[in-house]
């Protein structure tokens, strides 16, 4: 019978366990120097390029709401930008001001605490399901070659978050203000128009009525029946009683008027304050200093109102609650939970990771050297 040779036609061309014993003989020395260079580097990578990590904690006393945090995440970065772009960055902090610029470095500056976890709400199941997932805290994080380069980052964002915030609030509040008082001035023109040019024809109307009673004196009844006198039938009763009607409409035209020039007058202090606080809006960019400067003219408004007219209070009562409720938010509801803590990755991790890397590119290239010399050694052949 004739047998079938299976061997391959190259037998140079395994590789076997002799060939790697051999191989790591030979290249052992290359690649421990190699292992130990890569984890020198990593070492001086460490204490060259590692950053601290420095966390700050601020207590959500006013429980802000996640729209509200992702709110700020979204137009801190834009109010960053505008402050670089008009060149008033505080001394020394422009770098940190061009990172507050980008809107992914608010996503890992800025970390809510919820008062439960996600493995929580699945221990605990359907009784929390829609249960207020308050947040408890505000995990704010700097980054700096040393400790005190990150403390100090940590600090300029934990301050650019309260004072920015609360610019942004107020500025809202404004934007708010200024939109409420183009509408309302254009809605009570409108409005005075239209209930002089109706007073008018009803004094005309109730003229031409008492001209009517001195023609049929005659005529003394008035009916106690309610009507519309707008209604097609009102003409056919008696003048005493449409002479009536039409000064009941004449008077409640006059009261509306009445309370329309109040709304006017309220629009007036509106205007003024949309000037005043407009002025101050656009010297600062300082949220917390700013809104204690409206509360300071607030006060002064206050104090230019006359107190026999309650209803001109009716405005800066509610600006009042307003600015206190910013007040409140963001100066006194954002404090500080103990003490910074600062971590740097550790050293033995960068260590391992060059030591790792340098011998993994160490052996690929002494591999990729032997199969060339056996290609080119095939070739000979």
């Amino acid at each position: 019978m004739m047998s079938v040779d299976v061997r391959p036609e190259n037998p140079d061309s395994e590789i076997s366990l002799l060939d790697i014993l051999s191989f790591l003989s030979d290249s052992w020395k290359k690649l421990a120097a190699a292992a130990l260079a890569g984890a020198v580097l990593g070492l001086g990578f460490w204490f060259l390029v590692a950053s601290y990590q420095v966390s700050i904690n601020l207590r959500n006393n006013e429980r802000l709401g996640i729209l509200s945090i992702k709110s700020l995440q979204a137009t801190l970065p834009n109010l960053a930008a505008e402050i670089l772009e008009k060149n008033q960055a505080p001394e020394g902090k422009v770098g940190q001001y061009r990172s507050m610029s980008n809107p992914e470095f608010w996503k890992k500056a800025l970390t809510p605490v919820f008062s439960l976890t996600k493995a929580d709400i699945k221990d605990l199941g359907a009784e929390v399901k829609d249960a207020n997932n308050s947040i408890l805290f505000l995990v704010i994080q700097g980054s700096g070659g040393s400790k005190e380069s990150a403390t100090q980052s940590a600090d300029a964002i934990t301050q650019f978050f309260r004072e920015g915030g609360a610019y942004m609030a107020i500025r809202d509040l404004f934007s708010t203000q200024r939109a409420d008082f183009l509408g309302a001035q254009a809605r009570i023109e409108s409005k005075v128009n239209s209930t002089l040019i109706e007073l008018e024809y009803q004094k005309t109307r109730l003229k031409s009525l008492e001209d009517l009673g001195k023609r049929f004196p005659v005529e003394s009844r008035s009916s106690i029946q309610a009507f519309d006198p707008k209604d097609s039938g009102a003409k056919y009763l008696p003048i005493n009683t449409q002479i009536i009607a039409i000064n009941t409409d004449i008077n409640n035209n006059i009261e509306s008027l009445s309370r329309l020039k109040d709304h006017q007058a309220q629009q007036e202090q509106i205007k003024l304050w949309l000037e005043r606080s407009g002025e101050l809006i656009d010297k600062s960019y300082n949220g917390l200093e700013l809104n204690t400067q409206l509360l300071a003219l607030e006060a002064k408004f206050r104090g230019e109102i006359k107190s026999a007219d309650p209803k001109a209070f009716a405005f800066v009562d509610d600006l009042r609650t307003s600015l206190l409720s910013y007040e409140a938010r963001f100066r006194w509801g954002l404090l500080q939970d103990g003490t910074p803590t600062a971590k740097k990755p550790g050293m033995l991790k960068f260590t391992a990771a060059g030591f790792i890397a340098a011998l993994f590119l160490a052996l690929v290239a002494l591999l990729g050297q032997r199969v060339w010399i056996n290609i080119k050694g095939v070739g000979a052949k």
